[in-house]
């Protein structure tokens, strides 16, 4: 035979492979079903808590919880369909001054008058930009956790964080205080997916830029402990870091802030790049899946939240309930005393008016007409004085 009768390995693998492997299987679009799902689920708690807004309507403080939870609405459905496809969300955060909003900058490319001038809490509101690296990523600003005074801060941060897709936690290469390991340990039980960005603080002026352009070792080095405690915290609530990126947010924002050009030496030494490329492959990876989580964990909270005000006008009915139990006990037992008492005060009554008259025959000299007619008078003035009415002591 002449080989190049020899059919081809390339015309026979397809049909080669079922026999040897079993029949490909076919992958079918998973979202119809989710989306399904997603609305059954939205729909059944919205049946739920108008059956609650019904039944609870008179007790105190139950309507403005259960008006704030999902009712299942059209509008909340299409809600939910739009964040199908909605890019995949970034949420930074960290410490008050770690250097958020210059990575922010760094990412996007603009918004450079985010950037904080020094002070506490310089970063007040959620913002979202998107990275110039791709259009499916928006990154989004949240203001800093641990600063004085900053529990309205702290409540936006981790509000914005509930709804993420990734965290970035940007984490200040100087030290570790103690708000960032308790917002890492809340994190955690969160359950988001978290990258580590040990931002480098040091100055550009002077030797630092030669530092960071030509020994970057003396910047970015010696980082291991800071690194070891961030793992740690983590490891607390069983939770590792899919990355640690070490960069420098105010190098990468000042290689893009002069002019329109791009210092390109400087944003090669930023390190920005290995961030990007980090959110790159959690695109590519991971972004269908997590959207499809964070659809489905929106409406587990929202189920969540109408659980809680369920629970909170369950405690306060139960309370309501128990008061007015004992209000009831204590009312039945008042009235009890009033009636022994008023029953013993009778009987007492009764028989002061009785035995006043005990001794009437001893005054009487004549036992016929006479007595009959005493008597008469007697009982009649004795029923008399029991028809009128009665108060404690009157017949005393």
């Amino acid at each position: 035979m002449i080989e190049s009768d020899v059919p081809s390995r390339h015309k026979w693998l397809p049909l080669a492979l079922p026999v040897l492997f079993g029949v490909e299987p076919v992958v079918s679009d998973p979202w119809p079903s989710i989306r399904e799902a997603v609305a059954a689920f939205a729909a059944q708690a919205g049946v739920i808590r108008d059956q609650a807004l019904l039944d609870e309507a008179e007790l105190d403080g139950i309507d403005s919880a259960l008006t704030s939870a999902d009712s299942g609405s059209w509008a909340a459905w299409q809600e939910a369909t739009e964040d199908f496809n909605a890019p995949m969300r970034v949420v930074l955060m960290g410490r008050t001054m770690a250097g958020k909003s210059s990575l922010l900058s760094a990412l996007s490319g603009s918004h450079f008058d985010r950037i904080g001038d020094g002070s506490q809490r310089f970063s007040r509101d959620v913002f979202v930009a998107t990275p110039r690296a791709s259009d499916r990523i928006e990154v989004v600003d949240t203001p800093g956790v641990g600063a004085r005074d900053g529990a309205e801060d702290y409540d936006l941060a981790f509000s914005a964080a509930y709804d993420a897709d990734l965290i970035l936690w940007v984490a200040s290469s100087d030290s570790i205080q103690e708000e960032t390991a308790r917002a890492l340990r809340l994190l955690g039980v969160i359950g988001k997916p978290i990258i580590v960005v040990l931002n480098c603080r040091q100055s550009l002026k002077g030797v630092g830029r030669l530092n960071l352009l030509k020994f970057p070792e003396r910047v970015f080095g010696h980082r291991e402990g800071l690194v070891d405690d961030l793992r740690r915290h983590m490891a607390a609530v069983a939770v590792e870091p899919l990355d640690v990126v070490y960069m420098h947010a105010l190098a990468a924002t000042e290689s893009l802030a002069h002019g329109g050009e791009i210092d390109v030496e400087l944003h090669e030494a930023s390190r920005i790049d290995d961030l990007t490329d980090a959110l790159n492959r959690e695109y590519s990876s991971h972004c269908e899946s997590r959207r499809a989580l964070r659809v489905v964990d929106g409406q587990r909270r929202k189920v969540d939240s109408l659980m809680l005000s369920l629970a909170q006008g369950s405690t306060t009915r139960r309370a309501q309930a128990d008061h007015n139990r004992k209000l009831n006990e204590d009312i039945q037992a008042r009235l009890a005393r009033v009636v022994r008492l008023a029953r013993e005060g009778m009987v007492s009554d009764i028989a002061i008016a009785v035995g006043r008259r005990r001794d009437l025959h001893l005054s009487l000299t004549d036992f016929g007409k006479s007595l009959q007619q005493a008597w008469e008078k007697e009982i009649d003035a004795l029923q008399a004085e029991l028809n009128e009415p009665w108060t404690p002591g009157s017949r005393s």
